[in-house]
């Protein structure tokens, strides 16, 4: 496992917990060492990660930001089963 996945499972795990300030740095951590890769889907799934872990701490527009971040790699990707999920929960933060 890579520093990126290593960072963005902690992030995951500190969020379930309620951990989100933690949560926050270890996403952006993984965001940030994903950035100068070629790595298109832990680069998304990273995004992913911070964009949820920065809605549950209400912050919801950089939130939206990173989660469309995150549609815009798996989709340069091409992991289609993953896009319709994504675009759904991003309606629902748009809604919300």
């Amino acid at each position: 496992m890579t520093v990126i996945g290593i960072r963005r499972l902690r992030a995951e795990i500190l969020r379930l917990q309620g951990r989100l300030g933690e949560a926050e740095e270890h996403a952006r951590v993984a965001v940030d060492a994903g950035d100068p890769t070629d790595y298109l889907l832990e680069k998304g799934k990273s995004h992913q990660v911070l964009g949820e872990i920065l809605v549950a701490e209400g912050k919801r527009d950089e939130g939206l930001e990173h989660l469309r971040a995150a549609l815009v790699l798996v989709e340069r990707k091409g992991i289609l089963v993953l896009l319709d999920p994504m675009r759904r929960r991003i309606a629902e933060v748009e809604a919300g």
